[in-house]
């Protein structure tokens, strides 16, 4: 799952402004950015800046588009490790099995027209694992058919797949798909209200009475 210890960017502003100093010092040791996240120079700053904790404590994921082929892929892994002014970072995802939200050379259409783009990906991803960029590769917002686009053609399986998970919305087919092939399942989103769908779990009427008769908010339950 999305754990405590990890801060997530804000997928519509960009996030100069946060105060990623404050999240080392107060124990945060993950960070989970994006390309599209536009925060990516802010992260890598506060990266290196802070002088709380040393580079190997920290977990650092990151996330490139479905570009559609091995160089696009290659250049948009390292587009993110410039940016970030990393030599590598610990997990890079393919951020969804479709175009994206703005990188200019992301080239996946949604559903089965977009198979043969969707693994040219994933071989540019496995050469950013063997080029020694990454020390782990995954995808975010696959289903289970699309995971296994991805196996057909893997020599380094993904490790991660990143979905959307909360009360109420779950893809439970994805979720048993994943657990067979050793691929872990990372939520984010745990409290709702993501683009894709779940309510916001604060406003759940289902949760209101479970969490007030453990004198709990809503989130905790």
């Amino acid at each position: 799952v999305h754990m405590p210890w990890v801060v997530d960017g804000d997928l519509h502003q960009p996030n100069a402004s946060t105060s990623y100093d404050t999240w080392f010092k107060t124990g945060g040791r993950g960070v989970d950015t994006a390309w599209s996240y536009f925060n990516q120079a802010a992260v890598g700053k506060a990266l290196h800046s802070q002088k709380y904790v040393t580079r190997s404590e920290i977990f650092l994921q990151t996330k490139i588009e479905c570009m559609g082929s091995v160089a696009a892929t290659l250049q948009a892994g390292q587009h993110d490790l410039d940016l970030l002014e990393e030599d590598f970072v610990d997990l890079m995802l393919i951020h969804a099995p479709w175009q994206g939200w703005g990188e200019p050379y992301s080239n996946c259409s949604k559903g089965p027209a977009g198979k043969a783009a969707r693994q040219a990906t994933w071989r540019g991803m496995e050469a950013l694992q063997r080029a020694g960029k990454v020390r782990s590769i995954g995808v975010s917002n696959f289903n289970a058919d699309e995971l296994e686009e991805v196996l057909e053609v893997a020599t380094i399986p993904p490790a991660v797949n990143q979905i959307g998970i909360c009360v109420g919305f779950i893809d439970n087919a994805t979720i048993a798909f994943s657990r067979a092939h050793n691929i872990t399942t990372q939520a984010y989103s745990p409290l709702g209200g993501s683009p894709w769908g779940g309510s916001p779990v604060m406003r759940l009427p289902e949760l209101q009475p479970i969490a007030k008769a453990h004198n709990k908010s809503a989130a905790q339950v």
